[in-house]
């Protein structure tokens, strides 16, 4: 590409599409040309972890290539009946967790909706899966400017019956242990 600065794939999760018996790994494909960073979600599929799918582009509302936020996570939430992507974006004026719903896992990726706020500590990288009825999110807090170098950042842990309205602890995870980044969990 003309003007480049930088082009790298990050924030790899894998999900399971129920609805067509294939698993998927999804990843962040980050551009920044002229200055404008761009991070498009892609994703491979597999039915037998041999044979893998070119990579398709996850598309929103409108058939455009979805650009997504930091730390993407993708879980169906049964009571809804759709698709629930939770990821780390500026809503409302700071970072925050928010979430789009898409009938497709591919495509039809709503706008993203801030869900709840924290008081306690700055959003930076997240994972939500959805457990036992619950929504259960691991929430890597950026707790200064310089998080990354100085150790402050931590983990919380957020709770929500619907995927919307969390409910975070204080921090579970972070000094003396320098800054865990971004952590993962299974279910």
């Amino acid at each position: 590409f003309m003007n480049t600065q930088y082009d790298y794939n990050s924030d790899n999760f894998a999900v399971y599409d129920h609805m067509t018996g294939e698993f998927c790994v999804v990843y962040r494909h980050v551009i920044k040309q002229n200055d404008v960073d761009r991070a498009f979600l892609k994703v491979r599929k597999t039915v037998d972890f041999t044979n893998w799918t070119e990579f398709e582009i996850f598309k929103d509302e409108l058939g455009n290539d979805l650009v997504c936020g930091l730390s993407p996570s993708i879980v169906y939430n049964p009571t809804l009946g759709k698709w629930m992507m939770h990821s780390i974006a500026y809503f409302e004026g700071e970072m925050n967790l928010v979430y789009q719903t898409s009938d497709d896992l591919i495509n039809g990726w709503s706008s993203p909706v801030g869900a709840t706020k924290s008081n306690n500590f700055k959003f930076w990288h997240q994972e939500t899966r959805y457990c036992g009825g619950h929504f259960i999110t691991i929430i890597h807090d950026l707790d200064s400017d310089t998080a990354a170098t100085d150790g402050k950042g931590g983990l919380h842990l957020g709770i929500s019956l619907d995927g919307i309205n969390f409910e975070y602890s204080e921090q579970i995870l972070g000094t003396p242990y320098h800054n865990p980044y971004k952590a993962s969990i299974s279910q």
